[in-house]
């Protein structure tokens, strides 16, 4: 039987990728980060992703505004594009209800440029309660934390790489349909009949991302037979993952630690910290490194502060703190590796916004960041 051929269908896309453009429309939900950007635009179909950092630094943080918070908005800004958005969400590290506080922080920061993180909310620290007029606020956010669970689901009860895999599969089935084709089948006596078979899977909805989001996967649990968690890391990488990307066209998005060894500080002759050793790598993903060769793009998120790094890039880390990260492409598979963004961060709201080139840092800049988590911007001691 006739088969179309595969660059008649490459083209095709191409096409329609440029009419839906010159129509207004998207071919990714752009992140909101201009620069950053320019080299990995947004969330994008059928593809699959690791963002990765030693613990503490923020890699989850990252995760939540880039492909969850900011998709979300992107999608409820633009409503003339006609795009539809769901995310599963496994969260391996915390609960979902910790998820949802997290989101609250954030949130009240943007709409009301409050600084609450998720312990003052919960009004565990000793000296804050969270006061009438906070709870209020958080009140308002009901209507959009509706909106946001509609699109939003949260996973903390599922932590196997099958359990994952099959929640995934049947969470996008549920939004569209198998298209089948015929196909001629020899049978044992020589005749030839036509079998019915999968062809590809069509979402009901003719824009709909799925993305599905692992975090993180170091914290898999291993099913019975598995040699332990690199095998479990394995299966859900190389077999699920790219199902659920090849297979269903999702964005698959996986969190993944650092090794510990890559946090430990090291030395040139000259007593000088070697970044380069310091920053995350491919090679320093924690407990199977092999995920990286399934993955089209890899992201590492570097603090240097925690390493006493005076200046970084050109940004000075004594007036910064822990308040800059750096996010390193450290793979992508249809663009340039090895670029950086430059991110002021503020973990007690899961925010990252870009900051002005380094070049264009000047004492002002620097003095607004500190002010934004209240502190002065001329305390040179580390964190």
């Amino acid at each position: 039987m006739h088969k179309e051929k595969v660059y008649l269908r490459a083209i095709r896309t191409l096409a329609e990728n440029k009419q839906r453009r010159e129509n207004g429309g998207y071919n990714c939900i752009p992140f909101g980060l201009p620069r950053f950007g320019q080299y990995i635009p947004g969330v994008q179909k059928k593809n699959y992703t690791i963002v990765t950092a030693s613990s503490g630094v923020g890699k989850s943080k990252f995760v939540k505004q880039l492909y969850v918070l900011n998709p979300h908005e992107f999608v409820n800004a633009h409503p003339e594009a006609n795009m539809k958005l769901d995310i599963l969400y496994f969260c391996l590290e915390e609960s979902a209800e910790n998820f949802i506080h997290s989101v609250i922080c954030h949130k009240l920061n943007i709409d009301y440029e409050e600084r609450i993180d998720i312990k003052s909310l919960k009004s565990v620290k000793l000296e804050h309660i969270l006061s009438d007029e906070e709870l209020a606020k958080v009140e308002t956010l009901k209507p959009w934390l509706d909106d946001f669970e509609e699109r939003v689901t949260l996973v903390d009860d599922v932590k196997n790489p099958y359990g994952i895999y099959k929640t995934a599969k049947d969470f996008i089935e549920a939004r569209g349909e198998w298209v089948y084709k015929e196909i001629p089948w020899t049978q044992e006596d020589g005749s030839i009949q036509i079998k019915r078979v999968k062809d590809y899977f069509q979402m009901a909805h003719p824009d709909h991302y799925v993305m599905i989001v692992v975090d993180h996967v170091s914290l898999l649990q291993p099913e019975k037979g598995m040699a332990g968690l690199h095998e479990a890391m394995s299966k859900l990488s190389s077999d699920y993952a790219l199902i659920l990307r090849d297979k269903y066209h999702a964005s698959v998005v996986f969190v993944q630690q650092q090794m510990a060894e890559q946090e430990k500080k090291q030395f040139t002759n000259a007593g000088k910290s070697v970044e380069s050793k310091l920053e995350p790598t491919l090679q320093g993903l924690a407990d199977n490194k092999l995920t990286q060769r399934d993955a089209d793009e890899a992201i590492g998120v570097f603090a240097p502060n925690r390493y006493e790094i005076p200046e970084y890039r050109g940004y000075d880390i004594t007036k910064l703190k822990d308040n800059y990260r750096c996010g390193i492409i450290l793979k992508s598979r249809d663009g340039e590796a090895n670029i950086r963004g430059h991110f002021f961060f503020d973990g007690a709201v899961s925010r990252f916004d870009e900051l002005p080139k380094a070049a264009d840092m000047n004492q002002e800049q620097y003095e607004y960041c500190a002010n934004r988590v209240g502190r002065s911007v001329n305390t040179i001691t580390f964190s």
